[in-house]
């Protein structure tokens, strides 16, 4: 049996002992480089988990109410599939915005053209929506950008997987006083329900 015999054909390139010696300080030097710019990318996917988390939320309670309003026959039946497409439409969009989230978490290549659709779908939320929009535009769109979101730069992922990003203490901060605001708001709202 020859040595060829015992090597796996569908092996990954990568995976070749000659493929190693690319880790060094280069591709250190160009992980760190584009650390920033790689922890604003993700903060935007997170963003997008957190709305398609909060509409998979309202899907849920909309798809509850639903059925109640259906059991007790308050709706006709010409009205049922025009509110189950409504439905249907934002589970799809729930659905859309957790695999942009997921993907942009992960940095992946193929994520990039829906999350420009994304953002410029949010560009109509004046101002403040397509203020931040068009900053996830020019993250993803500028030359870091498409840097961060390339396939070559998975591989210097893959191959400095001990370089992390340090959020700064102020921006935890910031986040905590952000969801005591926003816990605030919900609470405010279920106390104002209830009286």
């Amino acid at each position: 049996m020859d040595s060829h015999s015992s090597e796996n054909p569908f092996a990954s390139p990568l995976a070749d002992p000659t493929t190693q010696s690319l880790v060094g300080p280069d591709v250190e030097k160009i992980r760190r480089e584009y650390l920033s710019h790689e922890a604003s990318i993700q903060s935007v996917g997170f963003l997008y988990l957190l709305g398609g988390g909060l509409s998979a939320v309202y899907c849920i309670v909309g798809g509850v109410a639903l059925l109640g309003v259906l059991a007790n026959g308050k709706i006709g039946s010409g009205e049922v599939g025009f509110v189950s497409f409504v439905a249907l439409l934002f589970v799809a969009i729930a659905w859309f915005q957790l695999w942009v989230g997921i993907g942009l978490r992960r940095l992946k290549p193929e994520v990039k053209t829906p999350a420009t659709v994304l953002a410029a779908i949010g560009l109509i939320g004046i101002p403040i929506g397509t203020l931040i929009s068009a900053y996830i535009l020019w993250l993803i769109h500028s030359a870091k950008g498409k840097v961060v979101l390339s396939y070559e730069y998975q591989e210097i992922i893959r191959q400095t997987p001990h370089i992390k990003y340090k959020t700064s203490i102020i921006v935890w901060i910031l986040l905590g006083l952000l969801l005591l605001v926003l816990g605030l708001a919900v609470l405010a709202v279920i106390v104002g329900s209830l009286g």
